[in-house]
């Protein structure tokens, strides 16, 4: 409900006339007086807009609800309450700077009493300090003339160590330049030596290469020869192959004269004891003639390789051709089959030709096993 702009402003006067609002209340307390000048100021302001309402309502009624003494009333409380005001203000002010300076002074009796305590802490912490810096100098102090001390002697020691070295180092020094003059000259000698073994080595690496080529010659002059000796040895296997065709060819026919004399062996018997001279005497002549054919030529011819080449007016005679061997041939069967005692004695005979053909031929074979070795020799 709203109050009457009259009872607003008689409240507003009231509480700007109680003496629990104006008077200024001492106190020595900071927060206490900064709590009561913060109501006192509250209240200063609500009395304000109070007196502002009412001014603003006095103003709003008309003309007839606002009595000319109302007015003045009015007016007047509003002066007074401006002065009251204004006198709180300077009361309030002069509290304040009072209250400050009372402050002011606590403290700065209390800074003083705090300079007075720090000042003589800091006087005894600094004799304090004094006194250990002395006694911490003179035993540093001590302990860096001892240190010094020690130095002196380890540089003393230290010098007597270096005159020995450098004398030392001096005799290594020539040692090793005398070593160094004796290693050049051995370098010298040495590459002196390496050059003449160089030269050697390229003489006989000439001498090597002479020899090398010497025997690719004569390797080439051993293949020739194994060629001519593969050749002769394969003629020798054909002549061996001949002549076991002739053999089996003769024991053939010595079969057959067998057979033969099995069927005539009682006349052959009677007549043997006539023929036997005979037919040692024919064979004897065969024999003979067969050994002028035969072994006649080959001693010459073993004679002549022994000897060496011979010249052509002294060639001894012909080996018999094939034409003679056929006609001696001929001549044998002839006579085996025209002396029909002589069957025996030419089996005799033709035991000793197979004997003395396999002779020949074991003789052929090792020829050619040995040909064959000194080939294989060769070749490798």
């Amino acid at each position: 409900m709203a109050m009457h702009p009259e009872d607003v402003a008689t409240q507003a006067v009231r509480r700007c006339q109680d003496p629990s609002h104006t008077a200024v209340q001492k106190t020595s307390n900071p927060t206490k007086l900064k709590a009561d000048l913060t109501m006192k100021l509250r209240a200063m302001d609500m009395a304000l807009e109070q007196i502002e309402h009412t001014r603003d309502l006095v103003e709003r009624s008309d003309g007839r609800d606002r009595p000319a003494e109302f007015m003045n009333l009015v007016e007047d409380s509003i002066s007074k309450t401006s002065k009251k005001l204004e006198t709180l203000e300077t009361d309030i002010m002069s509290q304040i700077h009072e209250e400050s300076a009372l402050v002011l002074q606590k403290s700065e009796h209390k800074m003083n009493e705090f300079q007075l305590e720090l000042t003589t802490a800091l006087e005894q912490h600094l004799s304090d300090a004094e006194r250990l810096l002395d006694t911490r100098v003179r035993e540093v102090r001590a302990e860096l003339l001892q240190q010094l001390a020690s130095v002196e002697a380890a540089t003393a020691e230290n010098r007597t160590s270096i005159s020995k070295l450098a004398i030392k180092m001096q005799e290594r020094l020539e040692q090793m330049e005398s070593s160094v003059s004796d290693e050049c000259l051995h370098l010298k000698e040495s590459s002196s030596t390496c050059v003449e073994a160089l030269e050697e080595v390229r003489s006989q690496s000439e001498s090597f290469q002479k020899k090398l080529q010497l025997f690719e010659e004569e390797t080439l002059f051993s293949k020739e020869q194994l060629q001519s000796c593969r050749l002769r040895t394969q003629q020798l296997q054909d002549h061996r192959d001949e002549f076991q065709m002739e053999i089996c060819l003769i024991k053939q026919r010595l079969q057959l004269l067998q057979e033969e004399v099995f069927s005539i062996a009682p006349d052959l018997e009677r007549r043997n004891q006539k023929l036997e001279d005979m037919l040692r005497q024919q064979i004897g002549q065969v024999e003979s003639k067969f050994a002028d054919f035969t072994e006649a030529p080959l001693n010459r011819s073993r004679e002549v390789l022994a000897a060496g080449p011979l010249p052509a007016a002294e060639k001894g005679p012909e080996m018999p051709t094939q034409v003679e061997f056929q006609d001696m041939r001929r001549r044998l069967e002839e006579f085996s089959t025209s002396w029909p005692g002589s069957i025996q004695a030419e089996r005799a005979h033709m035991d000793d030709i197979r004997a003395g053909l396999d002779t020949r031929i074991s003789s052929a074979q090792e020829q050619i096993h040995s040909l064959q070795l000194r080939a294989r020799e060769s070749a490798e």
